[in-house]
């Protein structure tokens, strides 16, 4: 069994609030929660039972919330869970909600093994304080999932699908019009030529690289910039794509002469033609997409020697035909995917024999987009001691003291489950080539701050240079990674 809180959800909710009062709505966003997408209100003496059937070994609960007020009275209240069965009881969960000098969500993750045979309910209730105001006291539940331990983290992903989808759609109508994708629009109409030089063999380990003497291109941006100076800076090189696809296209001996090739969440296609445009063998390639106006983009973009097939679909609920393709990739596009656990089985099977999976700038960082803890104290370090012009926020106007990290996953489905993608994938795919970097850099020259950085000026470029030699150096000291760059292999 298992229960995930959306609005479609159907609440039984019992007590009631002040009759004083007209009645909160029942979903709000809290603005003092930072919160864009809507919590479930619960106001004080109302009690929530959700059902949850007969007992189930290995059942976890997990919860956020927050007071639902900006303000409440100074007694508070109180948040319970509990079991219910038949006429027994079992607390679960007490924790007292005051005024807090800065509204947070706290979080908590239950074990449900108290759970007995029969007909098991978990009830919410909020008390009521001394006050007796019921309608000045309310609780904000932003989640609440109930199911077997290891699908804990899927359920939370699951919610508020509708909602997510509808920002997924509305944010990348435009996002890649922004100037921090000028490169990719140009590789997507290049020759090989853009290919990396070499046999597509990883040079040996050398000497940390000097990264003083590399200047910037003429219209090159800060994002570009910055992850050039990375490359050229790490001993560790990258997988050389291009060499792979022109290797596997000339070696491919299937029927029809034609590469197979599969891109998910393929958006404008502006990566998959640059890597296309390496051979000059038949590549039959399908795109992914559920953006029809972005995959007509990426159609137009595609070489002559390539014909494309374009599929307007969820790849959540993506259903393909066993081993029908030779190569399988993503560019930037995993770490929205809910499904992985289903996505990594279709792939698995729709590839053939000696097929290749490729992850090209894959997230896979804290889910939401966000930074671990010693990541973002050594990102605002250093984001601090930039001068004001520099930190001048494009989406705000605002000279940012540090860096956000706002969960980016609230309300759409970027970085929804990063966090996962390894673990779920290693149980299909084994690592080929691995390629990892990027603990923070990107976070310092992204949409927010990319306009602020004037590449003709010595002291800019300078200070690109050592945002640089300060990332390479936490890299170097043990810093997690959150882009990854692989070729894997089907398990079996």
């Amino acid at each position: 069994m298992s229960f995930v809180l959306t609005e479609t959800a159907e609440l039984v909710i019992a007590g009631s609030a002040s009759h004083d009062r007209p009645p909160a709505p029942r979903w709000q966003a809290p603005p003092h929660l930072g919160r864009t997408r809507p919590c479930l209100i619960l106001v004080a003496g109302e009690r929530w039972q959700i059902p949850l059937g007969d007992t189930c070994q290995d059942i976890e609960l997990f919860i956020s919330f927050g007071h639902g007020l900006a303000e409440i009275p100074a007694d508070g209240c109180t948040l319970e869970l509990k079991i219910l069965t038949g006429d027994a009881s079992v607390r679960l969960l007490s924790v007292p909600v005051a005024n807090d000098e800065k509204p947070e969500l706290r979080e908590a993750r239950l074990s449900l093994g108290h759970l007995r045979r029969g007909l098991n309910r978990i009830e919410v209730s909020v008390s009521v304080g001394p006050c007796d105001d019921p309608s000045s006291i309310s609780i904000a539940i932003s989640e609440l999932v109930i199911g077997r331990s290891e699908q804990i983290s899927l359920l939370r992903s699951r919610a508020f699908h509708e909602l997510r989808f509808r920002n997924e759609l509305a944010h990348f109508a435009s996002v890649y019009d922004h100037k921090l994708f000028d490169e990719r629009r140009r590789q997507a109409k290049q020759n090989k030529a853009l290919r990396p030089a070499g046999n597509g063999e990883r040079p040996p380990l050398a000497p940390r690289p000097d990264i003083s003497a590399i200047a910037p291109e003429a219209g090159e941006g800060v994002y570009p910039f910055a992850h050039r100076l990375l490359a050229a800076g790490l001993r560790i090189k990258s997988p050389d794509f291009f060499q792979r696809l022109s290797n596997m296209a000339a070696a491919n001996t299937s029927t029809n002469g034609a590469l197979g090739i599969m891109s998910c969440c393929a958006g404008a296609g502006q990566v998959e033609a640059s890597l296309i445009r390496s051979t000059d063998q038949p590549v039959a390639l399908t795109l992914i997409d559920v953006n029809q106006h972005l995959l007509d983009q990426a159609a137009a973009a595609m070489p002559e020697n390539c014909d494309v097939t374009t599929l307007v679909q969820d790849v959540n609920a993506i259903d393909l035909t066993p081993e029908s393709f030779d190569l399988a990739i993503f560019v930037s596009g995993v770490h929205h995917i809910v499904e992985l656990e289903r996505l990594w089985s279709e792939v698995h099977r729709a590839l053939r024999p000696g097929g290749e999976l490729w992850l090209i700038g894959e997230q896979i960082g804290p889910n939401g987009n966000r930074l671990d803890a010693d990541c973002l104290a050594e990102a605002n370090r250093i984001f601090g001691a930039l001068p004001a012009r520099l930190r001048r926020n494009a989406h705000t106007g605002a000279v940012d003291t540090e860096i956000s990290n706002n969960d980016c996953a609230e309300a759409t489905f970027e970085g929804i489950r990063s966090e996962d993608i390894e673990p779920t994938l290693a149980r299909h795919f084994l690592p080929v080539d691995i390629y990892k970097r990027n603990c923070f850099l990107w976070r310092l020259v992204n949409q927010a701050y990319f306009d602020n950085y004037d590449l003709t000026r010595a002291d800019d470029v300078d200070t690109v240079r050592s945002m640089v030699v300060a990332e390479i150096d936490y890299f170097l000291a043990g810093g997690k990674c959150v882009e990854l760059h692989g070729v894997y292999r089907a398990i079996g």
